[in-house]
């Protein structure tokens, strides 16, 4: 029991056959090399919420949404290997939306992508960081 908590993968007390050890080897090998992504969508807009996370999901990356991120305290955030953050047009909610993410993650943010429909609001964004000038971006 102690070492299952501790991360082990199985247990045998008694004498097994190598096939069967190397079964077990095999399987924790494969279990390494699944690359297991943790991404946050925060986006107020339930359907392009869902519409995010449909998108993004392909196997390996673990998507967590929510509409807020004042509304992530009981999620441990500092597991996510990235956040992708959905803006509206509004300047003022989405100036809200990253100071609420930013106080969620007093160490520094994970990496950050934005999600944009609207041209203008990319412009309002750069605005807030002009050192997000300098970032790679995607436009369509």
């Amino acid at each position: 029991e102690d070492l299952s908590r501790k991360g082990a993968a199985s247990i045998s007390t008694k004498p097994v056959s190598s096939d069967a050890l190397t079964k077990v080897f095999r399987e924790i090998h494969s279990r390494k090399l699944r690359v297991q992504r943790r991404v946050l969508v925060a986006d107020s807009d339930s359907e392009r919420r869902l519409s995010l996370v449909e998108t993004i999901r392909d196997g390996v990356t673990s998507v967590t949404a929510i509409g807020r991120a004042s509304a992530a305290d009981d999620i441990e955030l500092a597991s996510f290997d990235a956040i992708v953050l959905g803006l509206g047009r509004s300047a003022k909610d989405n100036a809200q939306a990253l100071d609420e993410l930013a106080d969620q993650f007093p160490d520094g943010l994970p990496p950050l992508l934005f999600f944009a429909p609207h041209s203008e609001t990319i412009e309002q964004v750069l605005a807030l960081n002009p050192a997000w000038n300098d970032d790679p971006r995607a436009e369509n």
